[in-house]
C-alpha cells in the first residue's frame, strides 16, 4: 500500500514539474513576443487542485506580479471549461496554456495604468463588475483576455507547422 502511495505521489510530482517547466517557457515566450519591458516580476506558481482554474495577483508593496494556476490531479473539466474548449476548438491538453496567457492579458491590461491608485482602482471595479455579472464570462474584459489567449494559441500551432 505505501509502495503504491510513494509511486503514484512520485508521479503526479514529475507531471506537475514537466507542467512548470512547459508553462515558464510559454510564459517567457508570450512576455517576449509582446514586448513587456517594465520592471514589474511576473512569478509563476502552478498546484494541483480539483479542477483548472487560475488567477493574477498584483502586489504594488513589492511591485511584483504572480500567475497561480491550478491542475487537476485527473484532468476533470468543468462544465466551464467545456464550453470554452468547444467556443475555441481546444484540445484538452493545451487548455493550461490557455488559462496561463488569458490571466497574463488580464495583468498586462490592469498594469498598463501607470499610477498605482489608478491600478488599485481598477481592479476593485473589475471585482465589483465580476461579482455584480451572473455570468462573468460575458464581461468584455473576459472576452478580451480569451480572445488574447486564443491569439497566443494560434500564434504557437502556427510556429509550430
Amino acid at each position: 500500500m505505501l509502495a503504491k502511495w510513494l509511486t503514484k505521489w512520485k508521479w503526479r510530482r514529475l507531471r506537475l514539474k514537466i507542467w512548470q517547466k512547459r508553462l515558464h517557457q510559454e510564459l517567457k515566450h508570450t512576455i517576449a513576443h509582446v514586448a513587456w519591458n517594465t520592471s514589474i516580476e511576473i512569478k509563476l506558481q502552478i498546484s494541483w487542485g480539483p479542477f483548472y482554474n487560475g488567477a493574477a495577483w498584483y502586489n504594488p508593496v513589492r511591485n511584483t506580479a504572480t500567475i497561480l494556476l491550478q491542475l487537476p490531479y485527473d484532468q476533470y473539466v468543468t462544465d466551464e471549461e467545456k464550453k470554452v474548449l468547444q467556443t475555441y476548438q481546444l484540445p484538452l491538453p493545451s487548455l493550461p496554456y490557455f488559462i496561463l496567457n488569458h490571466e497574463l492579458y488580464h495583468l498586462l491590461d490592469i498594469l498598463s495604468e501607470t499610477d498605482k491608485q489608478k491600478i488599485r482602482q481598477r481592479i476593485k471595479k473589475h471585482q465589483k463588475l465580476a461579482r455584480l455579472e451572473k455570468d462573468y464570462r460575458n464581461l468584455t474584459f473576459e472576452q478580451e483576455a480569451d480572445r488574447f489567449a486564443y491569439r497566443c494559441y494560434r500564434e504557437k500551432i502556427h510556429e509550430a507547422c
